[in-house]
């Protein structure tokens, strides 16, 4: 496979977390990221698969700047984890984890919802982050997640809340099983 020119990025090594220089390429119609630890060796990730180039998808974006940051930098991107004064750009979508129960116990749960005890924050520390977020983000779109979010009885109000507080789109990261039950077959 012929390589074709790459692109200079920052990336992460995936064992250390060390911010890496790294190279993003082409393989055919194939994308991807070559990166070297010093410490842990070298890495090479997909990122892209398609008749369609992934430079074909990537636009130049103006700098942002964050009215409200919620975080202080102190060590700088991409560890200092929130909306910082740093931060290049504004919330496109922002995740409320409502749940950390789950009515799967799937073993590789990206959302470690296996065997889960905390309790699930109520109404209130919901509405405390629907309102960080909006001084922090403004009305970005808003995606309800966890675990699974249906496993909450309350779903309904999380969502009402959004609403009534100016957010324009309110999506839930669901396995949809609850959801199915509830259908009448037709």
């Amino acid at each position: 496979m012929t390589m074709t020119s790459s692109m200079h990025i920052e990336s992460l090594c995936p064992i250390c977390l060390r911010k890496l220089d790294a190279y993003m390429y082409d393989e055919g119609t194939t994308t991807y990221i070559h990166k070297v630890c010093s410490e842990h060796g070298a890495f090479k990730t997909v990122v892209w698969r398609g008749n369609m180039h992934l430079r074909e998808w990537i636009r130049t974006k103006e700098r942002a700047y964050i009215k409200s940051p919620i975080t202080q930098v102190d060590q700088g991107c991409p560890y200092d984890c929130g909306l910082c004064s740093s931060h290049r750009q504004h919330t496109c979508t922002a995740l409320i984890e409502v749940t950390t129960r789950c009515n799967l116990s799937c073993r590789f749960c990206f959302a470690d919802a296996l065997d889960s005890k905390s309790k699930d924050p109520s109404l209130k520390q919901l509405r405390s982050q629907y309102e960080t977020i909006l001084k922090a983000s403004g009305k970005c779109n808003i995606q309800l997640s966890g675990g699974e979010p249906t496993v909450r009885d309350d779903l309904a109000d999380i969502v009402r809340l959004g609403v009534e507080l100016g957010f324009p789109f309110i999506q839930v990261n669901t396995n949809g099983i609850r959801m199915a039950k509830m259908m009448k077959p037709m």
